[in-house]
């Protein structure tokens, strides 16, 4: 879905993991630090912010109270 190899992913998201900014682990990310993660981004993620933030502003309103988890993959099935 990136267009990258899967083994940039690893050494990008075991880098991440290493500084204490993400939790890594078979296909699942949670985020520990938002605002530390920012700082390693390049300039073009306050771009894509910006504009995601116009498009869809009652989105960019929502502040996460907990960390958030994004699963990499086919979606985990959750029982009621």
């Amino acid at each position: 879905m990136l267009g990258v190899r899967r083994e940039s992913i690893t050494e990008a998201a075991s880098r991440l993991q290493m500084a204490r900014l993400i939790n890594y682990r078979r296909g699942h990310i949670t985020v520990l630090d938002r605002l530390g993660l920012e700082e390693q981004v390049c300039e073009c993620y306050q771009v894509v912010k910006k504009e995601s933030d116009r498009l869809f502003p009652e989105i960019s309103q929502v502040i996460p109270l907990r960390p958030r988890i994004l699963t990499l993959g086919k979606p985990e099935r959750h029982e009621a």
